[in-house]
């Protein structure tokens, strides 16, 4: 549901001044004992407050992967992808899509306050507190997304705008958790707008000319496995009684159709991530070999139906879903620069989209049997 931007016209915003860099909050392991990252550290945070005494806020959850044994969970508590312990005490946020305090690049949200919640759990996310006895460390994303919203919003007095975001793997965990964060915030509107976080279960795997290995397959089972070592709160109940495979529901295109929140995908029709990591086309496909092109095409087919399946207008009262969906190999790499379509960047698509009530699709068309067509990328 849209709310009306008169209630927020009435709070001054200016673009000629910037925030101080945002600074650094470990979240009491004594108020919120189950938020932890990999190696036991407490979940954390960076803030960095409105100038223009907004009632905006954005959350945005880092990227980074996800890891689903021993060695792969260990190694990531030796950085800030698995504990708190080696975070800086400030963040330099700038060009950080909707962290951005760029008026140009991130209108209406430049001036709002932006919380980067910091991604150490390995888990997308999901992880219900819980240490896992066979690997050893704690799977408690959603337990930090849950403490950190509690203790941002705790002096909140209702009539909050919130857009809720994240990118990669942070994309993955603000379309399970959306639901969820606006629930515990009931007065106030939340509306998610993943980057790189629109994802399936894996169809098929590319085993042609220069596959390479895929460490982190996406199969069904792969998701059954992955949901069991983290623990993970799955996003809807109504998702898991109606589907085949209940952990499915992690990813945001089995998900969608339960979603109850506004949405808009910012997502490149060809994933270089997804296509490389998850699914092993090995480089990054020029044309040149018959059967990766065949394969990226048919991939790329089903990223555009699969996003355009789950447009909506709202219409009647219901949820509103959206996207900025180009045709670039890229992954999260979405700024005022590039890529564009019919001039706009992903963030003026979001706001048109929003506030203005403008078209939900901003996807690129190629011509038959052509990829990465976007001039701009």
């Amino acid at each position: 549901m849209r709310f009306s931007l008169l209630s927020l016209l009435i709070f001054p915003a200016s673009s000629a001044s910037l925030s101080p860099p945002p600074t650094l909050t470990k979240l009491s392991l004594y108020d919120f004992p189950s938020a932890r990252c990999l190696d036991g550290s407490p979940g954390a945070y960076y803030v960095a407050p409105s100038l223009s005494d907004s009632r905006k806020f954005v959350f945005s959850l880092q990227g980074g992967g996800e890891c689903t044994g021993l060695e792969d969970c260990k190694d990531r508590t030796k950085g800030d992808l698995g504990s708190s312990d080696h975070l800086a005490s400030t963040m330099d946020i700038s060009g950080q899509r909707f962290l951005s305090q760029d008026e140009d690049e991130n209108p209406f949200w430049f001036d709002a306050t932006h919380v980067r919640v910091m991604y150490c759990s390995g888990d997308l996310f999901s992880g219900n507190g819980s240490i896992n006895e066979d690997i050893g460390v704690f799977f408690s994303g959603a337990k930090i997304i849950d403490a950190v919203v509690k203790e941002v919003s705790k002096d909140w007095e209702g009539g909050e705008v919130v857009l809720w975001t994240g990118e990669s793997a942070g994309g993955i965990g603000a379309m399970m958790s959306v639901d969820r964060v606006a629930k515990s915030l009931s007065n106030s509107t939340v509306v998610a707008a993943p980057v790189a976080g629109f994802y399936w279960p894996t169809l098929s795997e590319y085993h042609g000319e220069g596959a390479s290995e895929i460490d982190y397959p996406f199969f069904p089972e792969d998701w059954v496995e992955m949901a069991k070592t983290w623990s993970s709160v799955l996003p809807s109940n109504k998702c898991a009684r109606a589907v085949d495979v209940p952990e499915t529901c992690l990813t945001a295109h089995i998900n969608t159709p339960f979603v109850e929140s506004d949405i808009f995908f910012v997502e490149s029709q060809t994933d270089s991530v997804q296509l490389s990591l998850h699914n092993g086309i090995g480089d990054e496909p020029d044309g040149s070999v018959p059967t990766q092109t065949d394969y990226v095409l048919e991939w790329t087919a089903n990223m555009t139906s699969f996003i355009k399946s789950h447009l909506s207008t709202g219409e009647g009262g219901g949820r509103r879903v959206g996207t900025f969906n180009p045709s670039c190999y890229t992954h999260t790499s979405f700024s005022a620069d590039k890529p564009l379509i019919d001039g706009r960047h992903y963030a003026q698509a979001f706001y048109q989209w929003y506030f203005n009530g403008d078209a939900e699709a901003m996807q690129d068309t190629c011509d038959e049997g052509v990829f990465h067509c976007n001039p701009t990328c």
